[in-house]
């Protein structure tokens, strides 16, 4: 896909070329302003116009004077003309001649061999690692709700609306809340879509809902994260969930707990102060 340079011509400081997508992605060419593989192929001639980061390799690394003039293309003809030591201009037409798109600067970055792998000997830049954290003593919960969709034994409200209500209707306000978050092991694309579709309009409703600002809500997953390295997960679905609360959380700070526990495990209410006593964010609970 990301091989589509076709043919190339130097006239004078001009690299001249064609690019295009193969058959195989040019269904998508109208998905884009620019199809991802199209722009890196029309970038391709660069290794041509002799700039000084070609000698080892190079890679883009800043853009200036970017102007998308038009989408849908499959098939580029591009004028690259160099302007620096590791600077090119570039325009881009479709095959008819109109314009698609103009950098009016292209800085490329050199590149060694060693330079992909410094810093990476584990091959990860990044990895998430979980840190023990003793059980505190803590006083347990006196009041708290279980807001589930799927209508468990224990659950409350069937959502956080329902709880909200309860509230208008002489209910107390409980010191946290618990929403039970479960996906379907059979159908993970479509339970994927629908379980982050109902998160998301239960946190944007808890955000809105004032009487709860000094209450966490304690979004409750089962296997959905793993604690080690080779933990299987159980809950796929529910591992989306994950993603997007955390983005919640980036954004309201205290408002939001992540917990994922075992799949046999229920929350009590020494559990869940101990939960809230520990004070982190996001949590795993394992073998007790």
């Amino acid at each position: 896909m990301f091989q589509g340079l076709s043919r190339a011509w130097r006239r004078g400081d001009q690299i001249l070329a064609e690019v295009e997508l193969p058959e195989a992605g040019r269904g998508l060419a109208d998905s884009f302003g620019i199809h991802p593989a199209l722009l890196d192929a029309a970038l391709h001639p660069t290794v041509f116009a002799g700039l000084d980061s070609a000698r080892d390799g190079g890679l883009p690394f800043t853009f200036t004077d970017v102007v998308l003039r038009a989408s849908g293309a499959s098939r580029l003809r591009v004028a690259l003309t160099r302007t620096g030591l590791d600077e090119v201009a570039i325009a881009v037409a479709d095959s008819t001649g109109s314009p698609v798109l103009s950098i009016g600067s292209l800085t490329m970055r050199p590149l060694t061999a060693d330079g992909l792998t410094t810093g990476t000997s584990d091959g990860a830049l990044l990895r998430l690692e979980w840190i023990d954290i003793p059980a505190p003593s803590a006083v347990p919960v006196q009041e708290w709700v279980v807001v589930d969709r799927g209508g468990s034994a224990d659950a409350s409200y069937a959502d956080l609306q329902a709880a909200g209500a309860a509230l208008e209707g002489g209910a107390g306000v409980p010191q946290v809340v618990v929403l039970a978050v479960a996906g379907d092991s059979d159908a993970v694309v479509d339970s994927t879509h629908e379980l982050t579709g109902w998160v998301l309009r239960q946190v944007q409703h808890w955000l809105g809902e004032e009487r709860f600002g000094k209450v966490p809500l304690l979004i409750r997953t089962r296997g959905a994260v793993a604690a080690w390295p080779g933990e299987s997960l159980s809950d796929l679905a529910a591992a989306a969930v994950w993603g997007l609360v955390r983005a919640a959380q980036t954004e309201n700070p205290g408002r939001f707990v992540l917990l994922d526990t075992d799949t046999d495990i229920e929350l009590d209410a020494a559990v869940l102060g101990q939960v809230l006593a520990v004070d982190e964010p996001q949590l795993v609970l394992r073998d007790g």
